[in-house]
């Protein structure tokens, strides 16, 4: 499945250079997000806002590696995955909590990393 990819946060490239981060997604995470409880919708996007305006979060209970250069965004039982491209931060997938699927995610993000790069190689 060819992916695309786009730019959530800053809005506009003028923003984007005074950042620390870029925050890309994929349809997958926009979807997932229509899918979440307004308070849990507003409070990953105030993470990753913070995220891209200050740098990296330091709470491990907001913002943690799961190995293998991917990293959850967390807000209660909910977990956006990511990986860094640069100054981008580009989140792959979203699911709810289950430490049972650990590696499992860290597949999905692989291979979605994978497809990224794809497209990031095709857009020169």
């Amino acid at each position: 499945m060819a992916r695309t990819f786009r730019r959530l946060y800053p809005y506009k490239d003028e923003h984007a250079g005074r950042s620390f981060w870029e925050i890309w997604v994929n349809i997958q995470v926009l979807k997932f997000a229509k899918t979440l409880d307004s308070k849990v919708y507003w409070r990953l996007r105030a993470l990753l806002v913070r995220t891209a305006d200050e740098g990296k979060i330091r709470n491990s209970e907001m913002y943690d590696s799961i190995d293998d250069g991917f990293f959850e965004f967390k807000v209660q039982t909910t977990r956006v995955y990511s990986f860094d491209d640069g100054r981008r931060i580009v989140l792959t997938h979203g699911d709810k909590k289950r430490s049972d699927r650990a590696v499992d995610e860290r597949k999905i993000a692989g291979k979605i990393k994978n497809e990224y790069f794809e497209w990031k190689g095709s857009q020169k």
